[in-house]
């Protein structure tokens, strides 16, 4: 076989797409090189010869496709007298070309099933092992509760623990290899233990009824699953109970006059990017200007947190930088993805589009509280997580379902 065979050039993106999935919760810098190489073998493989991709509609959903479009759309639309296009542009680039490269390179590169089964075990190997240096970051802290991440941002970090816990979960219910089902429950301690180490409060509230939801629907006993629950609630009981650094980082959450709280720090972040939206209700300030139109003109007084680039929320950000056009697109492409998914679970019982599910609504709840939908590695992982879910379902006819 030539080195430029068709069939060389695939098995080239696909290791590259491995070192992508190993380093891609360890080091940015890593991860994009393997992803960027990535990108040279598809463009590399689509001039040698131009990919198919069957069934793509019916696979990932018209409505989808749609919605996808119209936000989208809306995106371009606002920028149309936007305060800072360039900013809007860059970001357009990243969102809808750059970061989805690595769903093309898993589409074009990825074929057979042992090939998914292995990406998905590199991405967990790579929170492990970044789960591992968390927990010695703050070991080498002398123990107490901070924000440790790895070699992760903190938030990129949470949002990587509440994909990963009920998906882990799952598997630990569902599993068919034992050994495996094992594997999965160490690493789901270790990133339990990493969840409480990194201190991601939206995480922490969200968490629970994912895994409760996730039990629920795996588990045949549903009084199993309501025992698991309670000894899981009162294990964390105990831990609320015990350690002073958790219980303050909890009472932060509840109490609307704690120092610092979850509300106070964003009562004024999210009212400017609401005044933003009353002045521009129908296409926002422009897609990627709210940085600018924060720090210049509505910034308010008494802020804790002037020096931020976001408004610390997918849906606050659609409202003030898109308007209405563009917070209905965004919330209907939410639903619409996670009603699909639970749909075509419940109507095939594969548990393919429960991965889908919890993996879009992880990204999307904790996008309640921060700017998930602009985080690199966060998306990444999720085109790889959605690509793998294609090439899945593409080997598995049976799983499709022609209607939504």
């Amino acid at each position: 076989m030539k080195f430029s065979a068709v069939a060389d050039i695939e098995r080239r993106g696909y290791f590259y797409l491995c070192g992508f999935a190993l380093a891609s919760c360890l080091s940015m810098a890593v991860a994009n090189i393997f992803l960027g190489l990535a990108a040279a073998a598809t463009l590399h493989r689509w001039f040698r010869e131009r990919p198919r991709f069957p069934r793509f509609l019916e696979i990932v959903g018209r409505p989808v496709v749609f919605l996808y479009l119209a936000l989208f759309a809306a995106e371009l639309l606002s920028m149309v007298g936007g305060l800072d296009p360039a900013a809007g542009w860059k970001r357009l680039g990243n969102h809808d070309i750059v970061w989805p490269s690595v769903l093309l390179a898993t589409l074009v590169c990825v074929h057979e099933r042992h090939q998914v089964i292995r990406l998905a075990e590199l991405l967990v190997l790579s929170l492990v092992l970044n789960d591992l240096y968390a927990l010695w970051q703050c070991a080498q802290a002398g123990g107490q509760m901070g924000r440790f991440s790895g070699g992760m941002f903190y938030m990129a970090y949470g949002t990587a623990l509440l994909t990963a816990l009920p998906l882990l979960l799952m598997y630990m219910i569902r599993g068919r290899d034992r050994v495996r089902r094992w594997m999965a429950a160490a690493a789901f301690l270790l990133s339990l233990a990493g969840l409480f180490m990194n201190g991601t409060r939206t995480v922490w509230v969200m968490v629970v009824p994912l895994c409760a939801l996730a039990a629920f629907l795996c588990m045949r006993s549903k009084w199993k699953c309501v025992a698991g629950l309670l000894a899981g609630v009162a294990v964390l009981w105990e831990i609320f109970s015990v350690s002073p650094s958790v219980h303050a980082r909890v009472m932060s959450i509840v109490q609307m006059d704690a120092d610092y709280s979850m509300q106070e720090r964003q009562h004024f972040v999210w009212a400017s990017a609401q005044r933003m939206f009353d002045d521009h209700p129908l296409t926002g300030i422009g897609y990627g200007s709210f940085s600018k139109a924060y720090h210049e003109s509505y910034i308010l007084p008494g802020a804790r947190e002037p020096w931020l680039q976001h408004a610390h929320s997918n849906l606050m950000q659609e409202l003030s930088e898109c308007g209405i056009l563009g917070i209905t697109a965004f919330v209907a492409l939410w639903l619409v993805f996670s009603a699909q998914a639970a749909y075509r679970w419940w109507k095939t019982g594969q548990d393919v589009y429960l991965v889908l599910f919890f993996a879009w609504n992880a990204i999307m709840l904790h996008g309640l509280t921060e700017y998930t939908w602009d985080r690199s590695i966060t998306m990444k992982m999720f085109w790889l997580m959605y690509g793998l879910a294609y090439v899945w379902i593409a080997r598995h006819p049976e799983t499709c379902l022609r209607k939504w």
